[in-house]
């Protein structure tokens, strides 16, 4: 059977040897995510002084009112690190707070500002505009169909991930123990 160069991604026992790197489907995410980025979301969040990290980080707070650092970094895929200077920023601009989580000592939880919400409330019906007219150029069973697709490929993701992270543990711990037996050799002074 013949494949058709136009659809690099039907003969999946041959993509191992014939995939190019722009034909990764994570390659061509990233680009997407850039592209959305740079000509479309940039224009609604730059006028209000944010970033799309610090808009991910607001849309949480703001539809759940309160939420957990945890929860943001489950949800959002962002690091640790990240959400915490996102929300330092936040704070510092007065559009969240954060506070110990009452149930846990060295979680908090973030909620929303007066201040949050009013810039929330204002920018969510244009990102919504903005976001639907990207999607125009789809049918309804397109549109389905691909909201089908990214819960699959994120459901996916995660499953691969979950079994590198135990792999690599699995690694780590054999190098680990590699470590410990192996003869250490003096330092010479």
């Amino acid at each position: 059977m013949e494949t058709d160069e136009r659809y690099p991604w039907d003969d999946l026992a041959s993509v191992e040897k014939s995939l190019n790197v722009d034909q990764f489907p994570a390659f061509w995410l990233t680009c997407l995510s850039g592209l959305v980025q740079k000509n479309l979301t940039r224009y609604y969040l730059e006028p209000y002084g944010l970033g799309l990290p610090e808009w991910r980080v607001l849309c949480f707070v703001g539809s759940k009112r309160t939420v957990s650092l945890r929860e943001v970094n489950k949800r959002s895929w962002m690091d640790k690190g990240q959400i915490s200077r996102v929300c330092d920023t936040l704070e510092k601009r007065g559009l969240i707070k954060r506070t110990p989580d009452p149930s846990h000592g060295r979680r908090h939880v973030l909620s929303i500002t007066e201040e949050g919400e009013a810039l929330y409330t204002e920018i969510i019906p244009i990102a919504r505009r903005h976001q639907a007219s990207l999607l125009t150029v789809l049918t309804k069973r397109e549109r389905r169909v691909l909201y089908e697709c990214f819960g699959k490929i994120e459901q996916a993701a995660s499953a691969i991930g979950l079994i590198n992270r135990a792999s690599h543990r699995i690694s780590d711990d054999a190098a680990a123990e590699e470590t410990r037996a192996a003869p250490t050799l003096k330092r010479r002074a």
